[in-house]
């Protein structure tokens, strides 16, 4: 069988996330490969790259709590809202105290509405924004919801182009480049981000991640069932599995959870992963993916 699995490799600056993605096809020898979470080429840190059948699960992972450390200066505006880009406004940031960068900064936390840069990766009109930025053109982007759950001033220094380090976290989508723009506006300085690294994404942390150079065809996988641990469990039987397999709803008991719910063999493979649905005695899971045939749940018998 192939190998299958999720990959927590870290990104170092300079590659683009699809670059990652075929270094690791090259070094585990496999076709199906993809990842979750772009990172723009400039960062580093976390990037979930689903093996095989891990694949299937990124959808699951891309949804999860991101946490991310950020360097910006402020007392100046670019086109891309990072140090990657051409200067647009020169400001003076002199003026600005910790005490009133840390009170902007919390001007930023909690449920609000962010509009994708021009330079990102989303498609308007079939076209990527970025394409179209470098055409010179901007066009209106649909805001998307966001939630910055928390942001922590790490470093403060003042200056003319004041530079200070944060820590974000925060809900899928969320550009981190946009709210240093977006501090930047609180101030009235301007700002810009000049480096980013993610640190985690749910349970997948930066210092436990595996680096490009050290890729080979032995590179331990993270099993598809450990990789979705913040989902609930719940261990079937073979006829269940057998059912599932078939695309068929089995009973669950009556405490299970609402929502999607991971369905594990009695040695902790991944079956399936299911949406409970019903009350009381006629609660059932109703399989959405299902990662083992009838005939393997008959041979664990």
């Amino acid at each position: 069988m192939d190998a299958q699995g999720i990959l927590n490799l870290y990104k170092p600056p300079g590659p683009t996330s699809h670059d990652c993605v075929n270094r690791v096809r090259r070094a585990l020898r496999l076709r199906r490969v993809g990842h979750a979470g772009t990172l723009d080429p400039m960062a580093c840190g976390v990037l979930l790259v689903g093996v095989g059948g891990g694949t299937r699960i990124l959808q699951y992972l891309q949804p999860l709590r991101k946490v991310y450390r950020a360097c910006l200066s402020l007392g100046w505006e670019t086109d891309t809202q990072d140090a990657t880009g051409a200067v647009v406004q020169e400001g003076d940031a002199s003026g600005v105290t910790h005490e009133q960068f840390d009170e902007a900064l919390t001007q930023l936390v909690g449920e609000q509405l962010q509009a994708p840069p021009m330079y990102s990766a989303v498609k308007v009109g079939g076209k990527r924004l970025y394409e179209l930025a470098r055409r010179g053109e901007t066009v209106p982007r649909d805001s998307r919801g966001i939630t910055v759950y928390g942001i922590e001033c790490l470093r403060f220094m003042p200056g003319q182009r004041a530079e200070s380090e944060i820590r974000v976290t925060c809900s899928a989508g969320t550009y981190i480049r946009t709210l240093c723009h977006d501090l930047g506006q609180v101030l009235g300085t301007g700002g810009v981000m000049t480096a980013l690294e993610r640190e985690a994404i749910g349970h997948f942390r930066s210092d436990q991640a595996v680096s490009l150079d050290t890729l080979g065809a032995d590179t331990p996988l993270l099993p598809l069932a450990d990789a979705l641990a913040h989902l609930p469990a719940l261990t079937v039987g073979t006829g269940e599995q057998i059912r599932l397999a078939h695309g068929q709803f089995i009973p669950v008991p009556e405490e299970t959870p609402e929502g999607l719910l991971r369905l594990l063999a009695e040695d902790g493979a991944l079956v399936a992963l299911g949406s409970v649905r019903g009350h009381g005695a006629a609660r059932l899971v109703a399989p959405e993916k299902v990662f083992v045939t009838a005939n393997a749940a008959s041979l664990r018998a």
